[in-house]
């Protein structure tokens, strides 16, 4: 209800004024099998040039005009409540030449919150294309706000390489207008505006050496598989670097953790299983097992044993030795290997004083003559 009433207020321009405008917007193709409707074009390159003549005002005019028009003729005859259509028309907008400056954002953001709240869903599609990445802020910025599904079907492409393979992709070149890059139309339309304006079919002439699409990308993806640099595209060489930089960084990331996994995985498993043996062990001597209690007495003896030895070499060597190593650090690898056996030799003395064994029973073996030395006078001046 709400666009059936602006719609009797809204001043539509009639077909024939209409033609004024073809350089800015036009209807191109017949109806399309994808979508049921027209390829509704909008040249914003040449719009700053109808502007200054006829304003922003009319422009906006003609392009809801053209929009209504499709909506009549894709409407249902019999539908009394309205909305229900019989297609869907393709929006394409060539932003070829369009900077900061030149942007025509004030036509843009009307146009936008018009058609968004009178045909939400009277477009399929809406290819941008020919975008500069600081045009394209924008019109991101003006798009927040419409609603989120016809954010959803927008699609901005770049003015490079990658735009022109990506629309490409899209539409077959025959079925493009002679103004977007790759497109190989020669429909009436095309050569008419072709012959009023010599920047209209422009756009291929530095495009392409076929005019359309690269081969490789004729079917969404690369046929071949080798490309050598010099003959890679902006786009493909960007893709090219993008697998390089992925590739590296997964292989440096993952293959240590596989190296990892790999050589953890024996300890893990010796780990579960000591566990497991454990649990089985500690059942049997709740359950009073003769053997695990035998095997418990004897763990519970030695470490009693050496906790103990530990004690008992600390009160005696442990802490006259830290102390002498912290004010007499060794400089050498000589006084470092002395200070190593002085460490040994004062635990196998102290094994021999707690296992009532004779003096050298366990410190004479594997030392030279300068390390027992050492140790002797460090006892004697203990």
């Amino acid at each position: 209800r709400r666009s059936v009433k602006w719609r009797e207020t809204y001043a539509f321009l009639p077909r024939a004024q209409l033609r004024f405008f073809e350089d800015v917007v036009f209807v191109h193709g017949k109806r399309n099998a994808y979508t049921g409707g027209v390829h509704l074009v909008l040249r914003l390159s040449e719009v700053h040039r109808i502007q200054s003549e006829l304003g922003y005002d009319a422009v906006v005019a003609a392009i809801v005009s053209h929009v209504e028009q499709q909506w009549v003729k894709l409407g249902v005859a019999n539908d009394h409540k309205g909305g229900k259509l019989r297609g869907r028309l393709v929006a394409l907008v060539d932003c070829r030449g369009v900077t900061p400056g030149t942007f025509p954002a004030s036509l843009v953001a009307t146009t936008l919150v018009t058609l968004d709240s009178n045909y939400p869903e009277l477009a399929a599609e809406v290819h941008v294309v020919n975008v500069w990445w600081l045009v394209k802020r924008f019109l991101t910025t003006l798009l927040e706000a419409t609603s989120a599904s016809t954010r959803r079907r927008v699609r901005i492409y770049r003015g490079d390489d990658t735009g022109a393979e990506k629309l490409g992709i899209r539409f077959a070149s025959h079925a493009l207008p002679a103004c977007f890059p790759g497109g190989k139309c020669a429909c009436r339309q095309c050569r008419r505006l072709a012959r009023r304006d010599a920047s209209f079919g422009s756009a291929n002439a530095h495009g392409f050496h076929d005019g359309g699409a690269r081969p490789e990308f004729a079917h969404g993806g690369l046929l071949g598989r080798y490309y050598r640099w010099e003959r890679m595209s902006a786009a493909q060489r960007r893709q090219y670097l993008r697998h390089l930089f992925f590739y590296y960084v997964g292989l440096m990331t993952f293959w240590p953790v596989h190296l990892l996994r790999l050589n953890a995985h024996p300890f893990l498993v010796g780990i579960i299983r000591f566990r497991s043996a454990l649990g089985v062990f500690l059942k049997r001597l709740k359950r009073g097992d003769p053997i695990c209690v035998f095997v418990a007495f004897v763990a519970f003896f030695t470490w009693s044993a050496f906790v103990v030895a530990s004690i008992a070499w600390w009160a005696e060597f442990g802490s006259a030795l830290l102390m002498q190593s912290a004010r007499h650090p060794p400089k050498t690898w000589e006084e470092a290997w002395r200070m190593h056996g002085l460490f040994k030799r004062s635990i196998g003395a102290s094994l021999e004083g707690s296992l009532g064994l004779d003096r050298g029973t366990i410190t004479l073996g594997g030392y030279d003559r300068a390390a027992v030395e050492d140790f002797e006078r460090f006892r004697d001046e203990l």
